[in-house]
């Protein structure tokens, strides 16, 4: 069956509908909600709204996506919609992806990477389809087809034939149709351009009729409803098969790891005020306040929680994403951002040890960093992954090599998600807790690193053994 693709013009006219509805939900929700939530809210609840406010901003195009069958409301209008290149539905995953990968195709490249992809592949895929193995279609791909139904009758068969294709027209268009009538008519329409097809009919008419069938299909296919079993195995056997492909990645992210701290142990050791130019005169003046009061990790301790935890969580989400794109400039981008936390990271262990505050130091902010400089590693390999996937395609060519690697590494970053997630948690409502017993910390962090290896080391490796 053939896809008709849909025009560069019709897709961006959808995006601009798109975010012209977001604009106008942005101003609705502030005029109505924005006075009293700052008010008289409580702080918590405040928090929620912002999350969910940002979140929403963020993710309305994968979201739409997910819960319209590969649709948003801009491609519902200009009758338009994603599905992948075999013409089956889209998961949620196919549209996380084509999301992610917009920071390439629009902020990464000031939206040239996309336009030049659209134009040069055959499909029109920009970067994210080409990932995600995804293509935008016409949902009633038979108007543009150059054929006129018979207005003429020749005979009553041309008459009824002419009718049964409006009928088939329309019920594509009204997305009304049952999915047994669209069973029948799809089935239907196979005999009619195996007919045309025969006959020697038009070119025309058979064009006509295949538009009409990939309009069928379209209907018929919706995207159904995924469950938390779909989840479940989209996290055990999809990820860890993703992440050993992406071992090489990793463990050069591993390495970088390793030098970066021990540079910074090594710059604090040799520069007592590193730690200072670090991190700052603010947070390094709190922190030697903090140790004189007897309480050297007392900065976990100073916001609200709520308001702590929102944002941490999106300050590590967009780091995560900052050092996934920056992937794109192979190998040297992820470098540089990882030796510049990883080596603020160790003077700050480097300087707590030489201050006598070595165990608060390795205890207090594990507690939820075995999860959070987890994610950094995993995301690290995911961003070299991306970046050199072209430079050993092996017996694929270099387009697929990347698209392959792309992929695998997208896998990778959409996995830590959940985990900074928990981290935040952890850091927000937990790690303040200064007081609590030395062995709870101390298990938190046990139980932390027995997650992180099993399901980043263990399940992948058991996944490729069977």
């Amino acid at each position: 069956m053939t896809l008709y693709p849909a025009t560069i013009t019709r897709r961006f006219w959808a995006f601009v509908l798109d975010y012209a509805i977001v604009i106008i939900l942005n101003i609705s929700f502030i005029s109505m909600f924005g006075d009293v939530l700052g008010r008289y809210a409580p702080t918590w609840l405040q928090v929620v709204a912002a999350i969910i406010y940002v979140m929403g901003n963020v993710f309305y195009l994968p979201l739409s996506e997910m819960i319209l069958g590969g649709a948003t409301i801009g491609k519902l209008a200009l009758k338009i919609r994603v599905v992948r290149t075999d013409g089956s539905p889209v998961t949620p995953v196919h549209s996380l992806q084509r999301f992610l990968m917009m920071f390439v195709d629009l902020i990464g490249t000031f939206g040239l990477g996309g336009l030049v992809s659209a134009l040069i592949s055959g499909k029109r895929q920009r970067i994210g389809d080409i990932v995600a193995d995804t293509i935008v279609v016409r949902v009633i791909p038979s108007d543009d087809s150059g054929y006129i139904l018979p207005t003429l009758y020749v005979d009553d068969k041309a008459k009824e034939q002419a009718s049964h294709y409006a009928a088939v027209d329309s019920m594509i268009s009204s997305y009304m149709a049952s999915p047994l009538e669209l069973a029948k008519e799809y089935r239907a329409m196979e005999c009619e351009i195996a007919t045309a097809r025969t006959y020697k009919e038009a070119p025309q008419k058979i064009d006509y009729l295949e538009r009409l069938l990939c309009g069928v299909h379209l209907a018929m296919f919706k995207q159904r409803s995924h469950t938390i079993i779909d989840t479940f195995v989209f996290m055990m056997k999809s990820v860890p098969k993703a992440v050993y492909s992406a071992r090489y990645a990793i463990y050069v992210s591993i390495f970088i790891t390793v030098i970066a701290y021990a540079i910074g142990i090594y710059s604090q050791n040799t520069d007592t005020d590193f730690f200072r130019e670090v991190m700052g005169e603010y947070y390094a003046d709190m922190t030697i306040e903090n140790m004189k009061q007897g309480n050297p990790t007392g900065v976990y301790a100073s916001e609200n929680e709520w308001e702590m935890f929102a944002s941490i969580f999106m300050n590590n989400l967009f780091v995560s994403m900052r050092l996934y794109v920056l992937g794109l400039v192979p190998f040297f981008g992820p470098l540089f951002m990882m030796l510049m936390n990883f080596v603020s990271f160790a003077s700050f262990d480097a300087f707590f040890a030489q201050q006598g505050f070595l165990a608060d130091a390795l205890i207090t902010p594990n507690e939820h960093g075995v999860l959070e400089l987890s994610t950094i590693v995993m995301n690290g390999g995911a961003a070299i992954l991306l970046g050199t996937g072209w430079l050993f395609p092996g017996k694929l060519t270099r387009r697929q090599a990347w698209a392959r690697s792309a992929r695998h590494s997208l896998l990778v970053f959409i996995s830590t998600i959940p985990i900074l997630f928990v981290a935040a948690v952890i850091e927000s409502f937990v790690t303040r807790h200064t007081e609590w017993p030395m062995a709870l910390k101390l298990s938190i962090i046990i139980i932390s690193a027995i997650i992180i290896i099993g399901y980043y080391v263990v399940l992948p490796i058991y996944s490729k053994r069977h």
